[in-house]
């Protein structure tokens, strides 16, 4: 069995979410990286998973059980790329803390160079802390190496980069806030970028295969026009896959 896939996966919580990247296409949203230097990192992104279908179960338990499989081809044109999982106690991990932990003006403007700024959009603790608060219910850190992240981050400009919070706050209303500066660089997505659609159940499975006819309609462009009867064969249900894979 292969260790990765030829897809990348995106999961959700709900339909509707899933129906909106469809008709409008995959938004960078914030996502908090915890604890770096005392501080929180909020960081425009689109995060995928390098998992193959049949060993998928626990990171859609964690994100989902509604998600669209991206053509791996595809996705690496549009740049999406693997984190660097690092130890905590590695030589790279402890540069990188220490600049961020001095970091107080992230630039705004597109990069000029590699460097620690750069790095810190694309790291991430192989294992998680005590202070990642989406996780504090879990009795074990979490093993974020094992979810084999590939992510896409969007062109940094005076609206669009990272920003600094406060350590072990909550971040909801913030991010919330942020996300709308994103609205504008969706990556929309056509039949042949997609390998496969997940959604509940059967029952949500015949809505869907359903109303990819309507979104052809919406589209209308040959891509969506020629395409979409091949992307209604490649929906899958988790009530299904949990029988199956």
């Amino acid at each position: 069995m292969s260790l990765s896939s030829t897809t990348l996966f995106h999961f959700t919580h709900s339909y509707e979410i899933l129906m909106k990247i469809l008709r409008e296409g995959l938004q960078p949203r914030y996502c908090v990286e915890y604890d770096w230097g005392k501080k929180d990192l909020i960081i425009p992104m689109i995060c995928t998973c390098d998992i193959p279908l049949s060993e998928i179960g626990i990171h859609r338990k964690k994100y989902g059980d509604y998600g669209i499989g991206l053509n791996k081809s595809f996705a690496k044109k549009m740049g999406f790329t693997p984190v660097f999982y690092l130890s905590d106690k590695s030589f790279l991990f402890k540069q990188l803390y220490e600049y961020a932990k001095n970091l107080t003006n992230p630039s705004m403007s597109s990069w000029d160079k590699i460097g620690e700024e750069t790095l810190l959009y694309y790291v991430k603790r192989s294992v998680g802390t005590a202070c990642d608060r989406e996780h504090l219910k879990m009795r074990l850190k979490p093993r974020f190496s094992n979810e084999k992240e590939w992510r896409y981050v969007p062109k940094i400009s005076a609206s669009v980069h990272l920003y600094l919070a406060q350590k072990g706050t909550e971040h909801d209303a913030d991010r919330e806030m942020l996300n709308k500066t994103t609205e504008n660089k969706k990556i929309l997505l056509t039949p042949e970028d997609i390998n496969y659609l997940i959604v509940k159940n059967e029952e949500e499975r015949m809505k869907l295969f359903n109303e990819l006819s309507e979104i052809a309609k919406e589209k209308d462009c040959n891509p969506w026009k020629n395409k979409f009867n091949e992307l209604q064969t490649r929906i899958l249900s988790t009530e299904l896959m949990k029988k199956d894979f």
